[in-house]
């Protein structure tokens, strides 16, 4: 971790991490994407763009990845990515987005266990989420080391290492 804050300082580059808190039991519309976009989106909302991961996702080489994506206007104007019963990262313009891309991933997955990160910030989206079955299981936090820019959409964090 040590390096990877070095390298970060030396490029000038925040380091964020999402990381689970505690468990809480208790408690594309299609799959065409632009990389390109889907860059340009999460950079937008986010601040980071992960250009090769997303390349990675849509190659697909290996049959795991799968890709949702909204459009306004022949814009991306979010994309949720998924592998087996995980479903991001992802990022959406809008709450209506977020749940659009959520759904169709959940509706691709019917049946399986999946499991994803909802910001607490967008309540409609957690009670979208209740009002699918979802239910709290865990309590993720985000820190940044350096600079951060908030988000100025949807973020739709995973749980593999941000690259950006």
């Amino acid at each position: 971790m040590a390096h990877i804050v070095n390298v970060a300082d030396g490029l000038g580059k925040p380091v964020r991490l999402v990381s689970s808190a505690v468990n809480l039991d208790s408690y594309s519309q299609y799959t065409r994407a632009d990389v390109g976009g889907m860059a340009a989106i999460e950079k937008e909302i986010s601040g980071i763009s992960r250009l090769g991961d997303y390349r990675h996702f849509l190659e697909n080489k290996d049959g795991f990845w799968h890709v949702s994506v909204c459009e306004d206007d022949g814009e991306v104007s979010g994309f949720l990515a998924s592998s087996g019963g995980m479903l991001g990262p992802g990022a959406a313009r809008s709450e209506e987005q977020a749940a659009a891309l959520l759904l169709a991933e959940l509706n691709r997955l019917r049946g399986e266990k999946v499991i994803f990160l909802v910001p607490a910030e967008y309540a409609g989206l957690v009670q979208r989420a209740y009002g699918w079955g979802g239910r709290n299981c865990e309590l993720h936090l985000a820190q940044v080391r350096g600079n951060f820019q908030p988000f100025a959409g949807v973020s739709l964090p995973t749980f593999m290492p941000e690259t950006g």
